[in-house]
C-alpha cells in the first residue's frame, strides 16, 4: 500500500453530498477554489465467458489534488484475490498473481481510502467509466461477509464517487473517448499502462488540460472523424477468420483486387480489402489506432478528373459495393455489354441500378462493360 502524507481527520460524513456538481458547469477547476478532491481509478478481473460473472475489484488508485489541480496525496493498493487471472488481463495490467495473494484484504483497503479521503477533507470523487458501478457490483456480489462497518464505509464512498465520462465528453463534443484518447487530443503522450493510480493521475491531468487550456479544435476533428470511420469500418467488416476453401485461383485475383482497393482511399474500400485479406490469408485486420491515424488523417492528394474518369470511378466503386451502379450512367453500346453479362448471371439489374454478384470480378466486370 502506497506511503501517503496525512492531515488531522475530521468526519468524512460531513463532506459527503456537500456541495454538489451539476452538468451545467462541467469545470472542476472552479471547484478547486473552495473544495478537495481526487481523481479514482480502479482495475477489475473480468469473466472471459459471455454472460459471466461481474467484475471484480482487484485494485484501486486515487490522487488527492486542491487549486490549480497541485496534488496533496496519491494512493495505491492491491486487493487480495485467489481467483486465476486470464492472460490478456496480466498483459494488459501488468498484475500477475502473486501481486494479489499477497495484498490486504478488502476490508482493510478500503478503510484506508476512507480514512484518507477523509483526512484530506474530499469532498468528491471523479472517475471515468464504469468504475463506480463496478465498485458497486462488486460489493453486492463479493463482499457479502464483510463487517457492517466497512459496508457502511464503501457505500459512504459509492456516494462520493461522481462518473464525467458523460459530461466532459458532451462539453468537447465527442461521443466518447477513453483515456488514451484524451491523452493523445490535449497532448500528454500515448501511453495508458492500466494502472489505477497511473490512469487517476492521467485522468487528473487531462481535466487539468481541458479546464484551463481546453483542446485543440483540430485534435478535436480528427478525433470525431476518427470515431466515425471506425463504427463504418467495424459495421462493414463481415469476416474474421480465413476460408478453407478459396482456392488458389480466386486467391490470385484477390490480389490484383486488393491492389486496386489500396488506391481508394475510403472506410469502405478499407472495410472491403481487410475482410478479403482475412478470407484468403487468415491475417488479423484491425482499424489503425488513434495515434496511428493522427499520424496521416488529413494529406490528401488532389488529383484532377474529368468527366469519364468520374463515370469510371463510380462504376468500378459501385460494383465494388453492395450500391451498385446507377443506370443511367451507362450508354448505348455499355447496355448491351450489361445485357450479355446478365445473360451469363454475372449481374444483375434492380429498381434501376445494376448490381455485381461477385466482388473478386467487378474490376474485370467493370473493365468489359467500359471498353
Amino acid at each position: 500500500m502506497a506511503k501517503i502524507r496525512k492531515k488531522p481527520k475530521k468526519s468524512i460524513n460531513k463532506n459527503i453530498n456537500k456541495k454538489s456538481f451539476t452538468q451545467s458547469t462541467p469545470n472542476i477547476a472552479e471547484k478547486l477554489d473552495n473544495e478537495m478532491v481526487a481523481f479514482l481509478d480502479t482495475e477489475f478481473l473480468t469473466s472471459q465467458i459471455k454472460g459471466g460473472p461481474p467484475a471484480k475489484l482487484v485494485s484501486v488508485g486515487f490522487v488527492v489534488c486542491g487549486k490549480n489541480f497541485e496534488e496533496v496525496t496519491r494512493f495505491h493498493s492491491y486487493i487480495y484475490a485467489e481467483d486465476k487471472l486470464h492472460d490478456r488481463f496480466q498483459e494488459m495490467t501488468g498484475i500477475e498473481r502473486k501481486d494479489l495473494l499477497s495484498a490486504p484484504d478488502y476490508e482493510l483497503v478500503m478503510e484506508e481510502v476512507a480514512e484518507q479521503l477523509e483526512a484530506w477533507e474530499v469532498s468528491r470523487i471523479y472517475v471515468w467509466g464504469p468504475d463506480k458501478y463496478v465498485i458497486q457490483r462488486d460489493l453486492l456480489e463479493y463482499r457479502k461477509d464483510i463487517s457492517k462497518r466497512t459496508r457502511k464505509i464503501v457505500n459512504r464512498i459509492f456516494r462520493m464517487i461522481k462518473d464525467i465520462e458523460g459530461i466532459y465528453s458532451a462539453k468537447l463534443d465527442l461521443q466518447s473517448a477513453g483515456i488514451g484518447s484524451l491523452k493523445i487530443i490535449c497532448g500528454l503522450g500515448t501511453e495508458v499502462s492500466h494502472n489505477a493510480l497511473d490512469d487517476a493521475v492521467d485522468l487528473k491531468n487531462i481535466i487539468r488540460h481541458i479546464d484551463l487550456k481546453g483542446c485543440p479544435e483540430q485534435m478535436l476533428q480528427i478525433m470525431k472523424k476518427y470515431t466515425s470511420e471506425k463504427e463504418v469500418y467495424y459495421r462493414l467488416r463481415r469476416f474474421r477468420e480465413k476460408w478453407d476453401d478459396v482456392s488458389e485461383g480466386i486467391q490470385e485475383k484477390t490480389l490484383g483486387l486488393l491492389k486496386e482497393l489500396g488506391k481508394v482511399d475510403t472506410v469502405e474500400a478499407m472495410a472491403l480489402r481487410d475482410d478479403l485479406l482475412v478470407m484468403c490469408t487468415g491475417e488479423a485486420m484491425a482499424f489503425p489506432t488513434l495515434e496511428e491515424y493522427i499520424q496521416n488523417p488529413l494529406d490528401y492528394e488532389v488529383e484532377e478528373i474529368d468527366l469519364d474518369d468520374v463515370k469510371t470511378e463510380k462504376i468500378l466503386l459501385g460494383f465494388r459495393s453492395l450500391n451498385g451502379v446507377e443506370i443511367s450512367l451507362f450508354n448505348e453500346e455499355e447496355m448491351k455489354k450489361i445485357d450479355d453479362l446478365i445473360q451469363y448471371n454475372k449481374i444483375y439489374i434492380e429498381n434501376n441500378r445494376v448490381f455485381n454478384k461477385n466482388f473478386l470480378l467487378s474490376d474485370e466486370l467493370a473493365l468489359y462493360i467500359l471498353d
